[in-house]
């Protein structure tokens, strides 16, 4: 698969269940999950770090509609948690979001499978058009970069849209593979995100696996933050 997934491992065609479809390019890789109950042998205040199968994958704009009951399931449990506080009425509407979404050009979808077939996290992305958008936050985004920024900085980039690793599968390193796997093949690494300084912990994550905050404040409650990828050309200029 390439930069998602890591060296030395066997690809493998996995089913959706009762698709009839395959999930393309997937990798069956071992994650320790460190939130798993601790049988009763464990001493008191231990919990036991347990092994399981997780899938990562690719699927297109064609293949992503079997796998949309799960992608909806983990956006919701995400999205309506704190910090983010998405009125569940809302979270429910994202799959048809993803199917709009899926029709952009470049759209591409990261998909983590466990054994028993669910989706653990995903990550969607797509090519920014020349044309920069003016839908969701982006007018935003545009007001406080400006044109000349928007124009050399994000348009033509990989955009990550609503990463997420359901609450069962966080600390398994999912948060930090799906994004890649799907941006692997940015043109010239350029790759960003959005992302809310309200999420405490997200900044500082996204900081550890080499992506870099604009400093520039995004207007709005939602606290929106503007993240380049690690090998996004603007870097060093954006640090100035």
């Amino acid at each position: 698969m390439g930069a998602g997934v890591g060296p030395g491992l066997t690809a493998k065609a996995e089913r959706a269940p009762g698709s009839g479809r395959d999930l393309p390019s997937s990798h069956r890789i071992r994650l320790g999950y460190p939130h798993a109950p601790c049988p009763a042998s464990c001493p008191p205040g231990r919990r036991r770090h347990e092994e399981r199968d997780i899938r990562v994958g690719h699927v297109d704009g064609a293949g992503v509609g079997p796998y949309a009951d799960g992608i909806q399931r983990v956006y919701t449990d995400v999205f309506s948690a704190p910090p983010w506080n998405e009125d569940p009425g809302t979270a429910a509407l994202y799959a048809g979001r993803l199917a709009s979404d899926a029709a952009r050009t470049g759209f591409a979808a990261a998909l983590a499978l466990d054994d028993a077939d669910a989706v653990t996290g995903f990550a969607t992305a797509w090519a920014t058009p020349d044309a920069f958008p003016a839908d969701r936050s982006h007018g935003q985004v545009a007001a406080a970069l400006g044109p000349d920024r928007v124009a050399a900085w994000l348009c033509g980039a990989v955009q990550v849209d609503e990463p997420a690793v359901a609450p069962t599968a966080r600390g398994t390193g999912l948060g930090a593979r799906l994004p890649a796997a799907v941006t692997d093949a940015a043109p010239d690494g350029r790759r960003r995100l959005l992302t809310s300084v309200h999420a405490e912990a997200t900044p500082g994550f996204y900081a550890q696996v080499g992506r870099h905050r604009l400093p520039d404040t995004v207007p709005g409650r939602a606290g929106l933050a503007v993240l380049l990828g690690p090998r996004h050309p603007a870097r060093a200029r954006s640090a100035l």
